[in-house]
């Protein structure tokens, strides 16, 4: 049966906000720029935000291809997320027309259902954490994104204690 016992996600521990911003920073996080925050309530007010767009659909094929052809080229072989983030990265930065040495990153939402030791498999709550990758280079080629996003995964929603940091962090 489903658990909804919210009192099962892990607790903010009353960190001070420098010890949180401190713990951030090791982290890689930064503050969002005032600049962005008018962006986005520009885009907000105006609409934009709420535009929407046409679903994308990618054949297994294409994905059964790229999967191997990252591991042809890399020697190793990627999961299907890190795959289609890459993929997905790759598609977005083109068809924006970015220039190369654009700083980009992938931002991961990981389910924490029986990931993490208070929230188990069967939690029918929001259990969802962000996990952001590396910051790599907008010229970079697929590949490089993929091992980005699944290294990112790995080292966190791979490490209960660290994930467990990451969803504190986000609850502050």
């Amino acid at each position: 049966p489903p658990v909804i016992d919210q009192s099962l996600y892990p607790k903010t521990g009353g960190l001070s906000r420098e010890a949180v911003t401190e713990k951030a920073n090791a982290e890689g996080w930064h503050p969002v720029s005032f600049s962005i925050m008018i962006s986005n309530l520009a885009q907000a007010i105006t609409g934009v935000a709420r535009q929407k767009t046409g679903a994308i659909h990618i054949p297994e094929e294409v994905i059964v291809d790229l999967k191997r052809r990252i591991t042809e080229r890399e020697g190793r072989s990627f999961g299907t997320h890190s795959t289609l983030a890459a993929l997905v990265s790759r598609m977005c930065i083109d068809l924006s027309g970015m220039p190369d040495g654009q700083k980009c990153s992938v931002l991961s939402v990981a389910d924490l259902r029986g990931r993490l030791k208070t929230i188990p498999p069967g939690f029918a709550g929001n259990a969802v954490s962000n996990i952001p990758s590396p910051v790599f280079n907008s010229g970079t080629t697929a590949q490089f994104i993929a091992e980005a996003v699944d290294e990112s995964l790995k080292s966190v929603a791979g490490n209960p204690d660290r994930l467990e940091d990451f969803v504190l962090l986000n609850l502050y």
